[in-house]
């Protein structure tokens, strides 16, 4: 079956979502091969239009069947530059790095699934925005980006790419949609967060920004810090979800 007809039996396959009518779209896909020796793979990223809710499809490439899915609260994956498969770990396994939004809290985040367990829907605190019916996300990771003062209230994440380097992953967020003010966040292959890097462009905009009235304060080395102090790398949802679960179960005996 070659990738055209893959794709079309995917979106025949989506399964109706419960909570919202079945508005699916593919909004991007990947063709890699994620382990040494195996067989290609389509990696599928579909959403629900007009809301949120987001479906990462892994495909089995000669019969468009689905293999696992992960749901998400928040497009991810859907651009080309938001969706990479790379061995981070040199396992001899790609890991599965998706970069988008955080609906509940309208940030950029970023997601790491490993190809062979992946499965599931993300744990939200907000319960608003928790999709129903699924078990809880089993993730490699999970990370969410604070805004910076030229962005504070975006409402639609400008997250320009995942980029694997040397020595992990880096992620580029745009915080002004009229210039290349650009933070590189960077990671190691482990998932750990090392730094935040500013654009000249980025320096610059906050400049004009303070020149203009916008904001009353110059970028300074305390601004940079709490920007990198606002980085939140989530434990895998199952494991928050247990968490939420015993926490509850304490609450109701205390209450008791």
């Amino acid at each position: 079956m070659n990738d055209r007809a893959t794709i079309a039996a995917f979106i025949r396959g989506v399964l109706e979502f419960c909570q919202y009518p079945n508005l699916f779209h593919v909004l991007n896909f990947l063709v890699a091969r994620l382990g040494q020796g195996q067989p290609n793979s389509i990696i599928v990223s579909a959403g629900h239009v007009p809301d949120y809710p987001c479906q990462i499809g892994l495909l089995d490439i000669s019969t468009g069947l689905p293999l696992r899915e992960y749901w998400h609260s928040g497009y991810i994956g859907h651009h080309t530059p938001w969706l990479v498969a790379a061995d981070l770990d040199g396992n001899g396994i790609s890991e599965i790095c998706l970069g988008g939004i955080s609906q509940a809290s309208h940030r950029a985040t970023m997601v790491v699934l490993d190809p062979d367990r992946f499965e599931g829907a993300s744990y939200e605190d907000d319960a608003g925005y928790q999709l129903q019916g699924f078990p809880p996300g089993r993730e490699l990771r999970r990370a969410i980006f604070t805004n910076s003062c030229l962005n504070p209230n975006r409402g639609e994440v400008m997250l320009e790419g995942i980029h694997v380097v040397p020595d992990g992953i880096l992620v580029r967020i745009s915080e002004s949609v009229s210039t290349w003010a650009t933070l590189d966040y960077y990671f190691s292959r482990a998932g750990k967060f090392l730094k935040m890097s500013p654009s000249d462009a980025f320096r610059a905009e906050h400049e004009a920004a303070e020149r203009a009235g916008r904001i009353d304060h110059p970028f300074t080395p305390e601004e940079h810090r709490a920007i990198e102090k606002g980085v939140t790398i989530l434990p895998p949802s199952y494991e928050l979800a247990a968490s939420r679960l015993n926490r509850d179960r304490n609450r109701a005996g205390i209450a008791r």
